[in-house]
């Protein structure tokens, strides 16, 4: 069959839930009774711990237990837990008192645990997080039961528990099958249509349902409709990956803040999506279809709103506090005192850090200055080798066209207005010092010269890191490759994710410092409580980007990528490297392959350089 869209494989048909599995998912098997008589012993000490310590109070317990047992474990789940103590201690005890109501009907409670895990899905919870919660569960049981935590309490819970590990298992498997749904209808439906095609009936179909958002689509339509394919693309390629999906829908929701985009306006793409892929699919289109796509989107959309709310409520304090930290006075002198303030913090906390990220950083900067020197005497000697090329040229057509004789006064002036002679003052003054402009144009903040102190080597760094935040607030990617190149650099100097916390602290105290100061005219301040909630929202970007990739120095992750992709360039012809990537790339982005023109092998040895 010719295929007419832009990507993926079909093979046969989709097949539903019923037809992948042979039969609708089912409770784990269990002797009913073994589970009656494990189960009243499960209900009856669960009413002796509620008269003990109360209903409310167990569920903060059962929060403090988690957080606590997780402190220095490889285990981790507390991430999955992200709302408040208050929150999520009610939430907590109200799902220990449905499992222990709906124990003694196995069926029911498979029934719940599989409601649920769609919702479990979408917070990144896993099955294989029962083992350590059940471990937590036992051992807060025991605190509360002391002498009454007998063995036969103890064997009781752990059968219930075992089971549920087992329904959970399940469920979050057919769950699972949701995304492996949506990811091959897309298939089918870019084998129908053309991504021109695809995109041009969403974006039609959007604004037919609200055409009031035509305003916020400034460019021409054929650009438009691509990035709705990019954009359906990208959610099916990271559907089965909830910490990407939430980082890319993040950074799809701040792009937006910027087009004017509200949280509202999100919801209406769910019934466009729908509609379209209907269509798109064609007889293929089923119930489960429509649950797993709109169940797509609503994951999405949560995190999507969410970001827009927060980068409504937050971004333009961020931008505030720059420019009232900017009319304060100059960068250089205004980022030393910031790195002045910081460094006094993290001397109590992490004086280690204080000492080698200032050795390292002089080390650092006495490097910069030299690429600096050498690419300004690079520039300079260009500059020069134009200048002399144009000057014997003129020199060429002035002999062959008077032969001989000397330049006219007006010839001489148009020499001297087209070659620039500056590289000969910029070479002079080169000389005089490291600490000169160096040729890459207006001085810098960044520009110090070596045996900087400790304020300095911070306060520039610090400088540096909110100029890239602030100017590429609402372009997330490029901010996020910026940060990349600046968590290396911050490796070298010594952090660590571990010092993240209180780095950013010190710095949102360093610049509230600087903003309460009151005004010599008005006697008021510039810092506000909303400004310290909107640096968090900021620096939880920052951090997020920076955790990520000083864990990946931290693990060493370059050094075992260069040497698997040696161990590749042995084994593997790049034929077969080519190949293996274009197989991933069809299935991870089938919206890029037409971009590939050129013959396969010609395209896998550019790719292997």
């Amino acid at each position: 069959k010719q295929r007419a869209g832009g990507g993926g494989v079909v093979v046969g048909k989709i097949m539903s839930r019923t037809d992948k599995l042979g039969r609708k998912t089912k409770p784990p098997p269990y002797k009913e009774e073994e589970m009656a008589k494990q189960t009243k012993i499960v209900r009856d000490t669960w009413a002796v711990v509620l008269e003990k310590v109360g209903y409310f109070e167990l569920g903060g317990l059962f929060y403090d237990t988690i957080f606590a047992a997780q402190s220095g474990s490889d285990e981790d789940i507390a991430h999955v837990f992200t709302r408040s103590r208050e929150e999520m201690s009610v939430k907590l005890v109200d799902m220990l008192s449905d499992i222990v109501a709906l124990c003694g009907t196995p069926a029911k409670l498979h029934e719940k645990v599989a409601s649920l895990s769609a919702m479990h899905m979408s917070k990144g919870v896993q099955a294989s997080m029962m083992g350590p919660m059940g471990i937590i569960l036992f051992s807060m049981m025991k605190e509360c039961l002391g002498k009454e935590w007998t063995a036969e309490a103890k064997a009781a819970w752990h059968y219930v528990w075992e089971w549920l590990t087992k329904s959970m298992g399940l469920a979050m498997a057919a769950a699972d099958e949701s995304t492996n749904l949506v990811q091959s209808s897309w298939d089918i439906a870019m084998d129908n249509f053309t991504e021109e095609e695809l995109g041009g009936m969403l974006y039609d179909t959007l604004l037919g349902i609200a055409p009031n958002l035509k305003q916020m689509f400034s460019r021409p339509r054929q650009v438009m409709v691509m990035k709705f394919v990019e954009m359906i693309s990208t959610l099916v390629s990271f559907a089965d990956d909830d910490k990407l999906m939430t980082e890319v829908v993040g950074w799809l929701g701040a792009r937006h803040v910027k087009y004017g985009a509200k949280p509202h306006h999100v919801p209406v793409l769910s019934q466009v999506i729908l509609t379209v892929m209907e269509q798109a699919v064609g007889e293929a289109w089923s119930d489960e279809l429509e649950t797993a796509w709109a169940l797509l989107w609503n994951t999405a959309c949560d995190k999507m709103m969410d970001a827009i709310r927060l980068g409504e409520q937050h971004g333009h304090v961020v931008e505030d506090i720059w420019a009232k930290l900017q009319s304060k006075m100059n960068g250089t002198a205004l980022a030393e005192d910031i790195g002045s303030d910081t460094v006094r913090c993290l001397r109590k906390l992490h004086p280690g850090l204080v000492t080698q990220w200032t050795e390292c950083y002089n080390e650092w900067e006495l490097l910069e200055t030299k690429r600096r020197k050498q690419r300004a005497q690079e520039k300079q000697g260009e500059m020069r080798d134009m200048a002399l090329a144009q000057e014997s040229t003129e020199e060429s057509g002035v002999l062959a066209g008077g032969k001989g004789q000397t330049m006219t006064a007006g010839r001489k002036k148009r020499r001297n207005r087209l070659i620039d002679f500056s590289f000969r003052r910029m070479g002079s003054a080169s000389q005089s010092g490291d600490e000169e402009d160096l040729g890459d144009g207006a001085a810098s903040v960044m520009s110090g010269g070596a045996g900087l102190d400790s304020s300095r080597a911070f306060g520039l760094q610090i400088w540096e890191l909110i100029e890239i935040v602030i100017t590429h607030l609402w372009e997330p990617e490029v901010m996020n490759e910026r940060l990349i190149v600046m968590a290396n650099r911050f490796a070298s100097f010594g952090l660590k994710v571990e010092h993240l916390p209180d780095f950013g602290s010190a710095i949102q105290s360093s610049i509230q410092k600087f903003l309460e100061t009151p005004c010599s005219s008005c006697k008021s301040n510039d810092w506000t409580a909303q400004m310290g909630q909107a640096w968090w929202w900021m620096w939880g970007q920052v951090a997020q980007c920076l955790t990520k990739h000083l864990t990946s120095v931290e693990q060493r992750d370059s050094e075992i990528c260069r040497k698997n992709w040696d161990e590749i360039k042995e084994n593997k012809t790049s034929e077969e490297v080519g190949d293996a990537f274009f197989t991933e790339l069809g299935r991870q982005a089938p919206h890029v392959i037409h971009l590939f023109q050129r013959p396969k092998k010609l395209q896998a040895y550019m790719w292997m350089q």
